[in-house]
């Protein structure tokens, strides 16, 4: 089919010149554009369309091409008529004019408040590449659904052109079969559509139901955020900067039941159970059911206590009430009234003193305000920034962005307490571990104004910003601008005090004796590793000592290690990886836990000596009973 067009366009005698606008302010270029408009003629008439839509029809020269080239199709021409995006007001009266003997029909509309276009399916659909980025994606988005084939004007015209559609190719690519590009003058891409692309979801969803279908296999393990971290770790260990957030706020809630909202792959259903809860965990996936089930077995709980439903978030049956819902990374892949619906259904099973915790993202004012504003900071720079701060899977199942100030007023409307974060994150720097950037304001919408609360929201946001990272930076409160610029949203509500969250979000720098009271020892460690590699380690941790150890704050709390040469003796790799402890380790408690181990670039026989550090105060082994555990392990 290409060599067909290449072979047309070089044959082609088709002139558009006949037909031009002689002043058209861009008439010095005509010349240059005789190749062009012929390759347009060409594309027509090797797919030979019975129908064509174009989007942006300005004089009308590519819709007379594919005229010229199949006289007897059908052609709707939508143009917005300003003298933006390449358009000149009042040409496509002249596009009109010229295309009378052709069964043609035009219209003066805007086709970013479409979200499909008039006249059904298209053989093809013509997009002008000439809007701006967000602008191109948007229109790209629809045609997909509707045509056999889209042909993309501009492709190579400029850099944000390119880079803004080459971004939509990635967040639809399930609704293509192949693309070819022809540079030229401006570069045409051409897409093939898949045969069944109109009955995909994507962007067209009006409630989660809508999404069902997406929510694969493959979606949980090769497109959702984490699940690298997940195919290699199950649910061991927590990564996702949410999900660490939401397992360790879960410990202020009372002992008793937990419930899972959107339990998905299983990360905090597990995290649940390891807190020694009883735990409903619920999704509409019967995968993410399956994908939940295979990582609590995983995690080698003993005696783990875990019931799953696969229902609807809203029409599950549920029994009794709860002293902890969580609902992680959902609330924006829900409509309006499916989330009013699911807050209203929390708030009947939450126990009196029991906590709803939430997270989403992007924020609604970020989308609104902070990105568009980044974009443009960019484009001066000649850089370029996603039309939306997430992945293509993400961004196709979001449906409703969090507002900070509407989620706030349905907890009001629900709960006598409730707290909004702001937050920014960093992302999973090569898929290891999270290094979020965390503040928070001191002042953010709730309906609690305690002195207690200000001392919570002032400890979380130190605890946001080091729970992970060893930088150390000041304690601020945002802006108003500043929320504007933080994607991610989490909220605590109860009909219970809040301060109870003042005890999980505080780690103040211990005494070195504490180490002599606290004990490691391997559960399950390789004899061998290859170069580089990373492991789980796993390690039975007691705690005696009066404190309990808690990875958040400045002086977080890490399982960590050091590599040891044969001798046991010198020091190879000092700072091994950090991983966070999560459930925390309360005093007089004890568990199982895994960490993260890298091994050394260099073949040979070490010691891998496992330990905890307290960030910016001691490493645990440096105490009189050194609390580590040793095991000798081959590297090759």
């Amino acid at each position: 089919m290409v060599d067909k067009i290449l072979q047309a366009a070089q044959a082609s005698t088709y002139d558009f010149r006949k037909t031009a606008f002689a002043d058209d302010p861009l008439s010095d270029r005509f010349d240059d554009w005789v190749p062009y408009y012929r390759l347009k003629w060409a594309i027509a008439k090797v797919l030979a369309p019975r129908r064509i839509l174009e989007i942006g029809v300005r004089y009308g020269y590519s819709a007379l091409a594919f005229l010229d080239a199949c006289p007897s199709a059908r052609y709707v021409g939508i143009d917005l008529d300003v003298n933006q995006f390449g358009g000149v007001r009042g040409s496509i009266h002249w596009a009109q004019s010229k295309a009378r003997r052709y069964d043609a029909q035009f219209m003066i509309a805007n086709s970013q408040l479409m979200t499909t276009y008039p006249g059904g399916r298209y053989d093809l659909i013509h997009v002008d590449g000439q809007q701006d980025g967000a602008g191109s994606v948007h229109d790209i988005s629809v045609a997909l659904r509707q045509a056999e084939y889209v042909l993309v004007d501009g492709f190579f015209w400029t850099s944000e052109n390119f880079w803004y559609i080459s971004e939509c190719l990635l967040r639809y690519r399930d609704l293509i079969e192949f693309c070819v590009i022809v540079p030229g003058y401006a570069g045409e891409l051409l897409i093939k559509t898949r045969a069944d692309a109109k009955g995909c979801p994507w962007g067209t969803a009006k409630s989660s139901r809508d999404l069902q279908t997406v929510y694969t296999r493959d979606f949980y393990l090769n497109r959702l955020r984490g699940s690298d971290d997940f195919m290699r770790y199950r649910a061991r260990i927590l990564t996702t900067p949410w999900h660490i957030a939401l397992g360790l706020l879960a410990e202020a809630a009372p002992a008793g039941d937990a419930l899972d909202i959107g339990c998905g792959r299983g990360e905090l259903t597990v995290c649940l159970a390891r807190q020694g809860r009883h735990v409903t965990a619920v999704d509409f996936s019967s995968d993410a059911i399956q994908l939940a089930t295979a990582a609590v077995a995983d995690s080698r709980l003993p005696g783990a206590s875990v019931r799953f439903l696969h229902a609807d978030l809203n029409e599950v049956q549920l029994e009794g009430k709860f002293q902890v819902i969580v609902a992680s990374d959902i609330i924006q892949r829900l409509s309006e009234e499916e989330l009013t619906s699911l807050l209203a259904r929390a708030a009947e099973h939450l126990e009196p003193s029991g906590l709803l915790l939430l997270s989403g993202r992007p924020n609604a004012w970020y989308l609104r305000y902070a990105l568009p504003a980044m974009r443009r900071q960019a484009r001066r720079l000649g850089a370029h920034l996603p039309s939306m701060h997430l992945n293509d899977a993400e961004a196709g199942t979001l449906l409703n962005p969090p507002s900070p100030s509407a989620l706030n007023r349905r907890l009001k409307g629900l709960f006598r307490h409730s707290a909004v974060w702001f937050g920014n994150y960093n992302g999973l720097p090569d898929g290891i571990f999270p290094s979020p950037s965390m503040s928070v304001s001191t002042r953010p919408p709730h309906s609690a104004s305690s002195g207690g609360l200000k001392r919570i929201l002032q400890h979380s946001a130190a605890w946001f910003r080091n729970y992970i990272s060893v930088s150390n930076g000041p304690l601020r409160s945002l802006s108003k601008s500043g929320l504007k610029e933080a994607p991610l949203i989490l909220a605590a509500a109860s009909n219970g005090p809040l301060e109870s969250l003042l005890s999980v979000l505080r780690m103040e720098a211990l005494p070195l004796s504490v180490a002599d009271e606290v004990r490691i020892k391997f559960s399950e460690a390789p004899d061998r590793l290859a170069v580089g590699s990373c492991v789980l380690v796993g390690v039975a941790l007691e705690n005696k000592s009066g404190f309990s150890l808690r990875s958040v704050g400045g002086h977080a709390v890490h399982l960590s290690y050091h590599w040891l040469d044969e001798s046991g003796e010198s020091t190879i790799v000092r700072d091994g990886m950090r991983t966070v402890l999560v459930p925390s380790i309360p005093s007089a408690g004890s568990g199982l836990y895994w960490l993260q181990v890298q091994a050394p670039d260099v073949p040979g026989t070490y010691f891998l000596r496992v330990t905890l550090v307290q960030e910016r105060v001691f490493w645990f082994d440096l105490a009189a009973d050194r609390c580590c555990a040793m095991t000798p392990i081959h590297v090759e």
